[in-house]
């Protein structure tokens, strides 16, 4: 029985290991590295060079650069992109109701109207009118497409500190995911 226990305990994990992506040469990948440019760009990756240095092209001026890997903060890797189509439907339905609910409602504030015109009125023509703009809005939104952003495992970078005394210590960040 306690080996049935150990062999599911190693096997467990297994799954979890092939979910990481894998960073592969030609990747479009995004950088954060402070020590090189103060915001994240976006490149192509070309591989690891002797265990040290990231071989990345910026994608904006083509430029190949070198980055030590303790000067990459961040790394991730795109894995597709993807329409904006929801966001869009949202945000024109709102700003379609929200645009034909206030000039109807300013109208029956400042003209002689039955009241239940003006709420026949709001109620038919604002979520008719939402409903126009959130068709527009998928509409626009699918058409505009983002980048969809894999975080990438750093490899560990040792660490070694020297005391006044002469002693030195070693050490190793371990990444942790939220």
């Amino acid at each position: 029985m306690s080996r049935l226990a150990v062999v599911l305990a190693l096997l467990l994990p297994s799954p979890l290991l092939g979910q990481e992506p894998v960073l592969e040469p030609g990747a479009r990948v995004r950088v954060t590295a402070p020590a090189v440019s103060e915001e994240p760009f976006v490149g192509t990756y070309w591989g690891l060079k002797n265990g040290q240095a990231f071989a990345i092209t910026k994608e904006k001026t083509e430029e190949p650069v070198e980055l030590l890997v303790s000067d990459v903060e961040g790394l991730e890797m795109s894995i597709g992109k993807r329409g904006q189509g929801w966001k869009g439907a949202r945000i024109g339905f709102g700003v379609a109701a929200v645009g034909t609910a206030v000039p109807i409602g300013i109208s029956c504030a400042n003209e002689e109207h039955q009241r239940g015109e003006c709420v026949a009125a709001l109620v038919i023509l604002s979520p008719l009118a939402g409903l126009v703009g959130g068709v527009i809005g998928v509409a626009i939104g699918s058409s505009i497409k983002t980048d969809i952003w894999d975080p990438v495992e750093l490899p560990a970078k040792p660490m070694v500190a020297v005391h006044p005394t002469g002693r030195f210590s070693v050490g190793v960040s371990i990444p942790v995911r939220r």
